[in-house]
């Protein structure tokens, strides 16, 4: 068996001394704050947009629910090419449709990319 990357070691002992329950211990709406308010410590921060926004668009089953992120340095009515990323309801983790992961991706390709992007 491999030994235990450094990084993870100290997460693991992190996580052994935390004071907070463990997840299957709280009722979910418990877990999911937990896990929002503890993320900051093992990630990095996400880059700054002009925009960040959720809206509920019509779509053919219903009411579907989009995040659009805006790059700093656009103009607020200036067309900008789009990225869509399509998620499915398998991938929500901890109840939230867009995991913090999704949405520091999101947040660089608004950056780096310059498009309107969008999580879907």
């Amino acid at each position: 068996m491999s030994a235990v990357h450094p990084q993870v070691a100290l997460l693991l002992e992190r996580a052994a001394k935390s004071p907070l329950p463990p997840f299957y211990t709280v009722p979910p709406h418990i877990a999911r704050r937990i896990y929002r308010d503890t993320r900051a410590a093992v990630s990095p921060p996400a880059p700054e947009v002009a925009e960040s926004k959720l809206m509920i668009l019509p779509g053919p089953g219903g009411p579907v629910a989009v995040r659009a992120y805006r790059p700093l340095g656009a103009k607020p009515q200036e067309l900008l090419p789009a990225l869509v990323f399509f998620l499915r309801v398998s991938g929500r983790r901890n109840g939230r449709s867009l995991s913090h992961g999704l949405h520091l991706l999101m947040r660089r390709r608004a950056v780096a990319a310059r498009p309107q992007a969008r999580a879907v």
